[in-house]
This record gives structure tokens, sequence and C-alpha cells, in this order.
């Protein structure tokens, strides 16, 4: 019997270890690598090894050869500008890193380190996508759930290219809710989403939605775990609040500041583009997610529609107005709709149904099965561009910078996945 239940852990275990290797095998081989936000990351990383500190005097020279880049000084002291959680996440990858490769090289090859670590962790959330599926599918299908996360969204064109906040972030509300969902079942596992959530807030502050969403999910639905959830949630936020106010002399950093986001004169055209604009449309760039709609639509109608169901809906809807409310909505030099990618698993999420309906369905919906691989296609090639193609980066700084003239996000002539 041992034997048996022996050989039948690792035929489960093999399916999700093959989707890991496949995945970050070719999130590796894709040529693209982008060195921007994210470039301080691994230097941070390495001080908070070597230091116990995220301060960057040490790398001055590096911080004056970028030009002061994402650099923000604090009491005669140089940090990274943008978020510490991602380094923090990079601390195991580092540490690993460095016992075969000196410091130096690490910092000097930083992008190849930063695609290997965002690949890995990538890689980790599309098998927790995978265990997801599983749960109303089977394994077949729930392999095309996989597909269309990996290969059709921004993790693979965009989360993948360096070391984003978005990986990360993703990796954070996959977990979470994958725990609230298993939760059904084993109501204890819901008090572990709060380090989870708390985390993802560290990560990337536009995570504060989910937090507060699924801590009111918490607080209706299981309200006896509440104060465990809470508790996981203070270990993880209380070491951050205090480094901020030993840091920066307040409870945030200067990223978090509640002024970087608030209604601007273009939010309603911010409101359309982060959907529909030639070069950060969601919808244009993964088509496939107009299923998502239908997804909804067909739990509604068959009464499958779960309490999370209405939370997810709501953070998704939130993200959206968030990130249109930043003044700077396109995200920069992106490739298609960066601010968008972190809702990518739970767009996905919503795709389960319709694979479900056309899986189960007593006779082949011909029709719906060509529009859903077709959109599924076009998502793929879309961002497989991204991931293989600098000509499609290029187009943030030609004919002109995007920053500089960003009525070019709607230009139709000049579509950024075309080029």
């Amino acid at each position: 019997m041992a034997t048996v239940n022996f050989w039948l852990l690792c035929r489960r275990s093999a399916l999700p270890l093959i989707i890991f290797l496949a995945v970050f095998a070719s999130y590796i081989k894709s040529p693209i690598m982008t060195a921007s936000d994210a470039r301080w990351i691994i230097p941070t990383a390495i001080n908070i090894i070597n230091k116990g500190s995220t301060e960057l005097d040490d790398h001055l020279e590096l911080i004056k050869d970028n030009n002061f880049y994402g650099i923000v000084k604090i009491n005669n002291h140089y940090y990274n500008y943008f978020p510490a959680g991602t380094a923090i996440i990079a601390v195991p990858f580092v540490w690993t890193i460095s016992r075969f490769v000196n410091n130096a090289t690490i910092i000097r090859y930083h992008s190849v380190y930063e695609r290997f670590i965002a690949s890995f962790i990538l890689a980790i959330t599309a098998v927790i996508i995978y265990l997801i599926a599983c749960l109303d599918l089977k394994r077949s299908y729930a392999l095309v759930i996989v597909f269309i996360f990996a290969f059709c969204t921004p993790a693979w064109s965009q989360a993948s290219r360096e070391l984003y906040q978005h990986g990360p972030s993703m990796l954070m509300l996959t977990l979470s809710l994958y725990l609230i969902l298993r939760a059904d079942s084993r109501p204890w596992l819901i008090q572990y989403i709060g380090a989870l959530l708390a985390m993802a807030y560290i990560i990337r502050p536009t995570n504060s939605i989910a937090l507060i969403c699924f801590s009111l999910f918490v607080l209706l639905y299981y309200r006896q775990y509440v104060w465990r959830y809470v508790v996981w949630a203070v270990l993880v936020l209380a070491p951050f609040i205090i480094f901020n106010l030993s840091t920066y002399n307040a409870l945030l950093p200067p990223y978090y500041s509640p002024g970087r986001i608030g209604l601007n004169a273009g939010f309603f055209e911010a409101l359309m583009g982060n959907l529909i604009s030639p070069a950060r449309g969601l919808l244009l760039f993964s088509p496939i997610f107009f299923m998502a709609f239908l997804g909804i639509y067909l739990k509604m109608k068959a009464g499958r529609i779960a309490k999370v169901d209405y939370f997810l809906v709501a953070i998704i809807g939130l993200h959206w107005l968030a990130i249109s409310a930043y003044p700077h909505w396109w995200a920069g030099h992106s490739y298609g709709p960066r601010f968008f990618a972190d809702m990518a698993p739970f767009l996905v999420y919503f795709l389960i149904p319709v694979v479900d309906s056309l899986a189960q369905a007593p006779r082949p919906k011909w029709m719906m099965i060509t529009v859903f691989l077709a959109l599924t296609a076009f998502s793929f090639w879309v961002h497989y561009r991204g991931a293989v193609s600098w000509e499609v980066y290029l187009w943030n700084i030609k004919p002109v910078n995007v920053d500089l003239q960003p009525a070019r996000i709607w230009d139709w002539r000049d579509i950024q996945f075309l080029r």
C-alpha cells in the first residue's frame, strides 16, 4: 500500500513539475531582457544579505552612471525609490546565486539574473494556476488555462522580462486565491492569506485593494479565523512599518504616497486606454479576456457563482480605476497593459467556466470553440512578439518618446505589437 501511495504521489507531482519546467524554460529562452524600474532590485537584495539594509550607498558610482534613475535620497543615504518587497522576495535567489558567482558579476549581469528569478517566480505561479484550474477541470483541460496564463498575458511579455513588481505580486495573489478556494473544505487555510496579502501590498501598493477586499471577505465568511488572519498579516506588516519609520520617518515609503493616484484630467481617457488602446489596451493585447465576461455569465446562469467571485470582480474593477487614476497611466516604456498584469490570475480564473462549458457540452460547440481558439492564438502571438522582438519595445521611443507625446498611445496607424 505504501508503494502504491508513493507512485500515486509521483504521478500527481509529475505534471506540476513538467509545467514549471516548461514555463521556466520558455521564459528563459525568450531573448528579450529589459532593464528599467527593476535595475536596483538585485543590488538592494545583496545589501539586505550583507548588511541587513536596503540602502545603496555602496553603489554610488553605478547610481551616477544611471543618472540617479529610480533613486531617492533620505538622510544622506540612497535608496531604491520602488518598493523593497520584490528585493525581499529575491533575497533567497540572490543568496543562492552568490554561492557560485561573486556580487560584482551578479550586479554587472543583473538583467540576466533578473530574468532568471522573474521566470522562476512566474513558473511557480503557473503551477498554482494549474492547481486552481484542477479544482473544476480535468487535468488536460486545466493545461489550457495554464497555457493562457503563461503565454497569452503580460506574464510572458512583461513580468518575466525583468524583475518587475508584477511577477511576485501575481504569485502572492494567486496563492491567496488558491487558499481561499481550498478553504471551502479546509476553513483553517484562510488564516494564511493574511501573510500573503500583506506581502503582496509590500511588493506593490495597488494590492491594497486586494488586501482590503479579501479582508472583508474573511470578516464576513470566516469570522472565527479573523484574529488568526490578522496575526499573520501583522507578522508581515509590522517589520515593514518599523523599517519605514526608521528609514523614512514615515509609516509608508514615498512610493506609497496617496497623492500619486487621484482623479486627473485624463482619467476617462485612461479608463478606455487601459482596455482598448492600440498600445496599452488589455482587451487588444489579450482578447481572450473577452471570454472572462462569458465565464462570469456562465457561473451566474448555472447558479455556481461563488462568494469570492463577487470580491474578485470588485478587485479587478477597482484596480482598473486605480491604475487609470495614475497620471502616468500608460506605464512609461512598457509593452501593452503592464499595469493590468497583476490581475491576470484573476481574469484567467474566470476563463475556467468557459473551458468547462466547452468540455462538458453534449455536442461540440464548434462556433464557440473556434472563437475561443482564435482569441487564444491571437493573444499568444501578441505576447510572443513582446517576448522575442525588440522592435515592439522601440515603439516607445521611435519616432518620439511616448512619455513626451502620450497621444501616440491612440495611434491606430502604428499599433505597438505590429512593429
